[in-house]
């Protein structure tokens, strides 16, 4: 992950230090390139806390989903749906995320001990969860524009609506425009996330456990 993000940040660089009045940045190659490399990096990173979060759950399981109380599910609907008829497999990767320490340690407890649902920081989790969704599951995305006519003919085009942007991380919704400081935010909320599960299990997760390969995608 880190990697590639170095690459898309000094591609990055090139493009912003460009004199914008002077026209277009010249090399359109480089300025795809720098897309794709962010990208890349963002997936990547993902890639590597959905195998974080397998792992973590076979090798440090105490319990299973059906040995929680229903009380940590919240509504009924959602005990039915994640509890009882869904095995774990099967989970949105964020509530993999939020009942990992539950079902991992010793000590049995909530939940909402580790993670508050009603936080700046998760709220910018679930975005990047809707962001990886989009990629897998493309679709059409309403792009508001506005448009300033000149009388010279060069005329100003204004996409900065609040409207193209989910509103926690300011990542736009048309991924055309996913560049390095998208993927520099993502990065900064995957790796929060791995770092608090390796909080919640009382740091059982050494340097040592990181060795691994697949692990080592989020650094």
């Amino acid at each position: 992950m880190e990697a590639l993000l170095q690459e898309a940040e000094s591609l990055h660089s090139k493009i912003k230090s460009h004199d914008i009045s002077s026209g277009p940045f010249p090399d359109q190659k480089l300025w795809s390139l720098e897309k794709h490399l962010s990208l890349g990096s963002f997936l990547h990173g993902f890639a590597g806390l959905e195998a974080f979060v397998h792992n973590v759950r076979l090798e440090f399981k105490r319990r299973e989903p059906s040995d929680l109380p229903d009380s940590f599910f919240g509504k009924q609907k959602r005990v039915e749906q994640l509890k009882i008829k869904k095995d774990f497999e099967w989970w949105p990767i964020t509530e993999k995320v939020f009942f990992i320490p539950s079902l991992c340690c010793d000590e049995l407890k909530a939940p909402s001990s580790f993670f508050k649902k009603n936080s700046k920081k998760w709220h910018q989790f679930a975005e990047i969860v809707s962001v990886r969704n989009s990629i897998a599951h493309a679709k059409p995305v309403d792009r508001k524009m506005t448009i300033t006519l000149k009388p010279d003919k060069i005329h100003e085009a204004d996409d900065s609506h609040k409207s193209n942007f989910r509103p926690c991380t300011q990542i736009p919704k048309d991924l055309r425009i996913f560049n390095y400081e998208c993927a520099s935010k993502a990065r900064d909320i995957i790796v929060w996330v791995r770092d608090r599960l390796v909080e919640s299990l009382d740091r059982k997760i050494t340097p040592e456990y990181f060795t691994d390969e697949i692990l080592q995608i989020i650094d």
